[in-house]
């Protein structure tokens, strides 16, 4: 444990670095703010290199930080100096440094028995991503699968969205090529306004994809047509064109999931 009162310090350029998605990815590492978020993140297993607690938190919860977290290195810093290197409006206090904890998990998916995968097409908003991230993790979907220009998921506002989901579905970066080649014999479901079929009267009990596309020009299913994809509409009043990206997914989900508990019912 070390107390650290100067901005210069090694540790609080560190952190201040991580606030860029670019120095992120080069140093591996990355935050996460929140009492809740990193007890979240360590009773899932989920490594932590450092905490920055300010001073105020630590006389406050000195006992319990020492119980919980006596496996990581402790910087207790001055309530000023967590201001200026929290991102967070009202910072909470404790902050902690992460190495990149998601990684690709295709094996997982090998065995096509009733699986829910969802793969965001460029999502950009990362209170969408987030949401999405803990309505999958709800639904228990078995994967997340982010292109290449989809929101960095160690934005901090998906981290906080996610409510400590991120820690628990499994989620990973593909490049286009990799996700067409890997899905080829699978069932791909996209939302389509313009979709002949209503949602639910596609079947979900078995295993399926379900494309979520960006929030200003949707999906580009010119991508996707090697994949056959199935395009289901969202019956909505006329005058209202789309909903959100989250909640698109959550209405397609959560039949899924009804679907699936009515099978297990019969």
């Amino acid at each position: 444990m070390k107390f650290i009162s100067s901005p210069s310090n090694e540790v609080i350029k560190e952190v201040i670095k991580l606030h860029d998605k670019n120095k992120r990815k080069k140093l591996n590492k990355c935050l996460v703010e929140g009492w809740r978020l990193i007890q979240d993140a360590k009773e899932n297993g989920i490594s932590i290199e450092k905490l920055i607690i300010s001073k105020s938190l630590w006389n406050k919860k000195r006992e319990e930080i020492l119980e919980k977290f006596s496996s990581c290195d402790l910087y207790i810093v001055e309530d000023n100096l967590m201001n200026k290197i929290s991102l967070m409006e009202t910072p909470p206090g404790i902050m902690g440094v992460f190495p990149l904890f998601l990684s690709p998990k295709w094996e997982i998916l090998k065995n096509k028995d009733n699986k829910i995968v969802l793969y965001s097409d460029d999502i950009q908003d990362p209170g969408n991503l987030g949401t999405i991230i803990r309505v999958a993790d709800g639904v228990g979907v078995d994967a997340f699968i982010l292109s290449e220009n989809t929101v960095d998921p160690y934005n901090y506002k998906v981290i906080r969205a996610s409510t400590g989901s991120i820690f628990r579905v499994p989620i990973w970066i593909s490049d286009d090529k990799t996700f067409v080649e890997f899905f080829k014999d699978w069932k791909i479901v996209i939302a389509d306004p313009k979709g002949s079929k209503l949602y639910f009267e596609e079947n979900f009990k078995e295993s399926f994809v379900l494309i979520l596309g960006n929030e200003a020009w949707g999906i580009k299913k010119e991508k996707y047509l090697d994949l056959n994809p199935i395009l289901l509409r969202i019956p909505l009043r006329n005058g209202v064109d789309s909903l959100n990206v989250s909640v698109a997914a959550s209405v397609f989900l959560f039949e899924a999931q009804r679907q699936r508990y009515i099978t297990k019912e019969e």
